[in-house]
């Protein structure tokens, strides 16, 4: 979980930067390309339809997708949708309080409404409503391991 909560919020400051001109404008349909491999291909996407600059280095964001790919980079190896979330640069937190949220990840879902991110240690905590679905080929991947 560590890497995927970084990239949220690298890209929520690449967000900020560009929308840095004016805060009351949103800026809609973001698509940054967070990393990319050695041979060229999109390895880290993040999208957002609306991203919002505010003070003091806050940067609020709604539909954010953030999609990891295998070194084709086409085929999704990751996925990581927030409802909504809001990065205050100055606590250096991602907070989303009543967004809903979905990661998922060979073969294993895990949703929930609200989370929360410090980005000194990475650690992402889904606040409530918390739901783990592990696919039939996960488990039994597991199992051969």
């Amino acid at each position: 979980m560590k890497r995927y909560g970084w990239t949220i919020v690298a890209g929520l400051a690449a967000a900020w930067s560009v929308n840095a001109q004016d805060p009351r404008d949103a800026v809609e349909g973001l698509e940054l390309q967070l990393a990319t491999y050695p041979n060229g291909h999109i390895r880290t996407l993040l999208t957002a339809d609306k991203t919002y600059a505010g003070k003091g280095g806050s940067v609020r964001a709604e539909g954010v997708k953030v999609r990891y790919f295998e070194e084709d980079g086409k085929t999704v190896t990751a996925v990581i949708e927030v409802e909504n979330c809001a990065y205050d640069q100055d606590a250096e937190v991602v907070v989303s309080k009543d967004g809903k949220v979905r990661v998922e990840r060979g073969g294993v879902r895990v949703t929930g409404v609200g989370f929360e991110l410090r980005t000194q240690d990475e650690h992402v905590r889904i606040t409530r409503d918390v739901r783990v679905v592990f696919r039939r080929e996960a488990v039994m991947k597991g199992r051969s391991d």
